[in-house]
């Protein structure tokens, strides 16, 4: 996460946009992502998550964001994404 910040921040010059995208199941990714949004290294503005959850009965999967407050605070975040499957 702080290598992801710093390379968009060596950016901020002007010459160029840069967006990263990234695919994780890490938790730890998101928490410190959330922790450099409340140090204020990155904007929460500048962090999208992009939740996607199929559906075991309907056979479709739906998308849903989710983001930080200001405070580094996961918003509209699923309640136990990140628990481990009891069945694993």
């Amino acid at each position: 996460a702080d290598l992801f910040v710093r390379s968009l921040n060596l950016n901020e010059d002007g010459a160029g946009l840069t967006h990263l995208v990234i695919e994780t199941h890490s938790p730890h990714l998101i928490y410190r992502l959330g922790e450099l949004v409340e140090k204020k290294l990155i904007d929460r503005g500048s962090v999208q998550i992009i939740l996607f959850e199929k559906s075991e009965t309907l056979g479709v999967s739906t998308v849903s964001t989710a983001g930080f407050n200001e405070r580094g605070v996961l918003q509209n975040w699923p309640s136990g994404f990140f628990e481990l499957d009891p069945e694993c």
